[in-house]
């Protein structure tokens, strides 16, 4: 498959892509004859409209396009409504993706894609038309084209940071009555202002199985207040339930009587796999709530529950890890940001031992004391010895090497075991400690992963690894044999010698 990239032909002597040096390779690679080129991705280059104007203009060339990913760039509506009129013209019929994410389209763009999906794009799985200030109006003119039923295969809508509003939200809700969201998996309508009449219109055609398929849903930031129970309800009793459901409600205005009344819709049975519900005011008091639902053994799907930046302290952590005696499925707990001190930990802690619980985070949570958090810590590292992956990473939890050193003498008495090592912005580790951590683990390496770590001066042998990644390491001295390596990416490592015909990233 053909894949047009900044790593393919678009690399520039130093590493860097340079609009008005490399474009032209861009439009001359796709008027090769013998291209059959499935893929262009051409994201966050400073892409200009009159450049996608010269791209649009040779897509005749490119029958077989599958993606097309133009997202963060400088494209304003002259350059999507030269995209939008080469797809009305069938020049990419078989195109699967279309990415604008972060552009500049506005309404007017959006409007020109909307003419574009009437009939030209009968493949397009995902539309992503994110952080484009479209509004009510172009979102509008989005839903009456896809009402017209032209792309019955479109599994992924993202709308996000559009400056939607209760208008915008009906029209895509008229868009799922009408039965032409059939094949919707995944809908992203985060960071606009939906509110609750906007979040009870599409709630109404969930309840009705009006998206049979749809699998994932984000209304987070969109000034929610009672909408959040209106579509928990809708999911719990809709024609066609779906069973591995995730939900996102960050930073809505919940509180603690949307938390209740969300415990109360749980407490009689949820579909839901994953809920998010950070910075939405629930505190101790919602997260009991919440925590006696799943204690009923409610949610026998859930397998991730995000409550960070919730001021939750140790009332709340306590209820949590008492519900997940029950609600063994959850595999993933959030809680970072929150006022959890050592007596919520120790909590949590316990169930970390003794149930299925694999990820546990508590960052930033200052009234747990530093020996607290390195007990977690090296009880989630001993759990993870079951995958043969570890890592040791010194952002999360913060930590330091000491507490990993019994950990790494564990896995260096079996040497069979294979496992990664990730040590990333380890400015502050003490360099002898660094050594002896890759002394130790050094036989059954398999792969090393090194960013940002000032203190490492020199690698063992490292006999078995395969992929090695040294970025930014400026006092390591290292020699290594390239023919060993699977993997061998090395920058910012000035001190570093590769065999001849290896290339030393500059950045």
């Amino acid at each position: 498959m053909a894949l047009l990239a900044l790593e393919d032909v678009l690399l520039s002597g130093d590493g860097t892509f340079c609009v008005e040096k490399d474009f032209p390779k861009v439009l001359q690679r796709l008027q090769e004859p013998s291209l059959d080129l499935k893929i262009i991705f051409l994201v966050g280059k400073s892409v200009s409209a009159a450049n996608v104007q010269c791209l649009a203009a040779v897509l005749h060339n490119c029958p077989n396009l599958e993606q097309l990913n133009l997202g963060s760039n400088l494209i304003d509506p002259t350059g999507v409504q030269a995209i939008a009129l080469a797809l009305q013209r069938g020049h990419c019929v078989k195109l699967e993706e279309l990415n604008l994410d972060g552009d500049q389209i506005g309404a007017v763009g959006a409007r020109a894609i909307s003419v574009a999906l009437q009939g030209h794009c009968p493949s397009l799985r995902k539309l992503n038309l994110g952080n484009n200030s479209i509004g009510d109006d172009g979102v509008q003119a989005i839903a009456t084209a896809l009402q017209k039923g032209r792309c019955p295969r479109l599994e992924r809508l993202s709308l996000g940071f559009n400056q939607i509003g209760v208008a915008g939200a009906q029209a895509v809700a008229a868009t799922m009555q009408q039965h032409h969201l059939f094949s919707l998996k995944e809908l992203d309508l985060a960071g606009n202002q939906i509110g609750d009449l906007g979040t009870k219109a599409i709630a109404v055609e969930l309840q009705q199985g009006h998206c049979p398929k749809l699998k994932e849903l984000n209304l987070s930031w969109n000034q929610i207040v009672d909408g959040a129970h209106a579509v928990l309800t809708a999911l719990r009793d809709a024609l066609c339930p779906n069973k591995n459901f995730k939900l996102s409600l960050c930073g809505n205005q919940i509180g603690v009587n949307g938390a209740e009344a969300i415990a109360a819709v749980l407490q009689q049975g949820s579909n839901l796999e994953s809920l998010h519900l950070e910075s939405t005011g629930v505190g101790d008091v919602g997260a009991q709530a919440i925590a006696a639902a799943l204690q009923e053994g409610c949610c026998p799907n859930l397998k991730e529950l995000h409550l960070g930046s919730n001021q939750i302290g140790d009332a709340g952590a306590q209820a949590i890890a008492l519900a997940l005696r029950v609600c063994t499925s959850l595999e993933n707990l959030n809680l970072d940001f929150n006022m959890v001190g050592d007596i919520g930990a120790q909590a949590l802690l316990e169930v970390l031992r003794n149930f299925k619980l694999t990820s546990l985070s508590v960052d930033s949570n200052y009234n747990i004391s530093s020996d607290c958090k390195n007990e977690i810590a090296f009880t989630l590292d001993m759990s993870m010895l079951s995958t043969k992956h570890t890592v040791l990473n010194h952002h999360i939890p913060y930590c330091f090497v000491g507490p990993k050193l019994p950990l790494l003498q564990h896995l260096a008495s079996n040497p069979a075991l294979r496992f990664e090592v990730t040590l990333l912005d380890n400015h502050g580790w003490d360099g002898p400690e660094m050594a002896v951590i890759l002394q130790r683990c050094h036989e059954g390496l398999k792969e090393l992963v090194l960013r940002n770590c000032a203190a490492v001066k020199q690698l063992p042998l490292l006999p078995q690894a395969e992929r090695v990644t040294l970025h930014h390491c400026p006092n390591l001295r290292w020699q290594p044999v390239a023919a060993q390596f699977k993997v061998l990416d090395v920058r910012g490592c000035p001190n570093v010698t590769l065999p001849k015909g290896c290339f030393v990233g500059s950045d």
